[in-house]
């Protein structure tokens, strides 16, 4: 369920091709895969949501496991940090919305630089468009975390 709502989020999302950025909240349903499930289940969702939007926007190509591994990692890397920040204070989730963030800049960076390698574009575009993107998920951990810290007790009281 969290994969179907992150993937029609996705398809909504603002993208701006050219600075490489895009405003979107799929990754909430994925953190909050990650957070209240763990993270077998934050990978499933970014699995299944990372194939089918790149599928859906893009087309299957070569690079399509590269573009899915951004995804894989809002779900597979919250899930893994919740256990290292056990509390449940809002800090805490504060944390890991902010860790993951990064860390799914860094794959998404590396991805836009494997992929125009592989299909020879020209990816110097890509170096330039970096401070961009670092503000932009500045801005969207800030929103992100909002977001998280105030749905996740909800969620989990419905799990229980």
């Amino acid at each position: 369920m969290m994969a179907a709502l992150s993937i029609v989020i996705d398809l909504v999302s603002i993208r701006l091709d050219n600075i490489f950025v895009k405003y979107t909240f799929y990754p909430l349903p994925l953190l909050l895969c990650g957070i209240i499930f763990g993270y077998k289940y934050g990978f499933l969702a970014g699995f299944v949501e990372g194939f089918i939007s790149q599928v859906i926007v893009y087309g299957l190509s070569l690079t399509t496991p590269i573009w899915m591994l951004a995804p894989i990692c809002w779900g597979v890397g919250s899930g893994l940090l919740r256990l290292i920040f056990k509390k449940n204070d809002h800090i805490d989730i504060v944390i890991i919305v902010f860790l993951t963030s990064f860390v799914c800049l860094g794959v998404n960076t590396v991805a836009s630089i494997l992929d125009g390698i592989l299909l020879h574009y020209d990816y110097s575009y890509i170096f330039a468009s970096i401070i961009t993107r670092l503000i932009t998920s500045l801005i969207m951990g800030v929103i992100y975390s909002f977001i998280i810290v105030g749905i996740t007790p909800i969620i989990k009281k419905e799990v229980k």
